[in-house]
Parts: structure tokens; C-alpha cells; sequence
């Protein structure tokens, strides 16, 4: 009895040493992914706390000398140019005015949304939480194609030049009507 004791405590060990070194595989393998996708946030920050010669010169990993805010500075008050002059202040804030009542609009109604569809029991409640559930994996791009299809079907120009989603109009209306207007200039 002893003997299968101490062959079952070999193998508890010999196990646990297993999953502790599969942890710190897996942990290991996370970390250099998780490197390797912030990597050109990294270079992006500390790039831009560098003065334009040490990026020339430097290494785009390595910190910077001097941490200068001047970069931050023109981005956001412009450079004081009359034509042409970008800067990101008035954006930011129409940004800030669209995106901070979207947020609290839609988290509060989905919250209702949810209370409510967790609470009320219907014939179907189950089908519905199943077109809810795939509704959150549809791509992007495949609920866009939807909305160009609805857009075009209320004949609201949703292309560049008036094209509809399968290409009647658009830019060779507006060449057409260019043509036109040179003949009946010349006529």
C-alpha cells in the first residue's frame, strides 16, 4: 500500500510540474504577442516626445533624450499658418460632443434592453436572443453592405457623384452632363 502511495505522489508531482511549466510557456507566448501589438503604439508615444533630428538619427525604440511636448503643442493649436493650417482641437471637442452622448444613450438602452429581455418571457424569446447573439458577430463591413442596399432603395445617393449600390449613375452621369454643357457652349 505505501508503494502505490509514494507512486501516485511521484505522479501528482511529476504532473503539477507539467502544468506549471505549460503556464509559464503559455504566459511567455502571451507576452511576446502581447509586445508585439503594442510595439507601434510604444514607437508612436515615444516618437512623438522626440525633437525631428533625434528621429532621424535614433533608433525609433529608444526613449527619447529630452521629452518635448512641442509635437503635441502644433498638433493641437496649429501652427499659425493662414491656408492649410491643421490642428485638432475644434475636431477633438465635436468628437467629444458626438461620442460621449452616444455612449451613455446606447449603454443605457441596451441596459433596458437587457433587463427587460431577461425578465419578460414570450413565445420566441429564445429565437430572439439567438438573432441578438449573431447580430454581435456580423462584420462590420456586412451590416454596411445592408445599409448601402436600404439607402438605395430610398433612392438616397449614398456614393460618391449620385452612384447607386450597383452603379447606375455616378461619375459618368456627371461626365455626361460636363460634355453637354461644352456643346452647348460651342453651339
Amino acid at each position: 500500500m505505501p508503494a502505490v502511495d509514494l507512486q501516485m505522489e511521484a505522479l501528482e508531482r511529476s504532473a503539477s510540474r507539467r502544468r506549471t511549466f505549460y503556464r509559464w510557456l503559455l504566459f511567455l507566448i502571451l507576452g511576446v504577442f502581447a509586445i508585439y501589438y503594442l510595439a507601434p503604439m510604444y514607437v508612436m508615444i515615444v516618437t512623438s516626445f522626440k525633437s525631428m533630428e533625434e528621429i532621424r538619427k535614433g533608433n525609433l525604440m529608444m526613449l527619447p533624450k529630452e521629452f518635448l511636448l512641442d509635437a503635441w503643442k502644433i498638433a493641437w493649436g496649429g501652427r499659425g499658418y493662414d491656408a492649410g493650417d491643421v490642428f485638432l482641437r475644434p475636431f477633438f471637442w465635436n468628437s467629444t460632443k458626438m461620442v460621449v452622448p452616444a455612449v451613455v444613450i446606447s449603454t443605457f438602452l441596451g441596459a433596458i434592453n437587457g433587463y427587460i429581455l431577461t425578465k419578460w418571457r414570450f413565445k420566441g424569446d429564445n429565437i430572439i436572443f439567438l438573432l441578438f447573439l449573431f447580430g454581435c458577430f456580423i462584420m462590420k463591413k456586412l451590416s454596411s453592405i445592408f445599409a448601402v442596399l436600404c439607402l438605395s432603395l430610398f433612392g438616397t445617393s449614398v456614393f460618391a457623384g449620385g452612384s447607386d449600390c450597383w452603379g447606375n449613375g455616378g461619375a459618368d452621369v456627371s461626365t455626361d452632363k460636363i460634355k453637354q454643357e461644352k456643346l452647348d457652349k460651342e453651339a
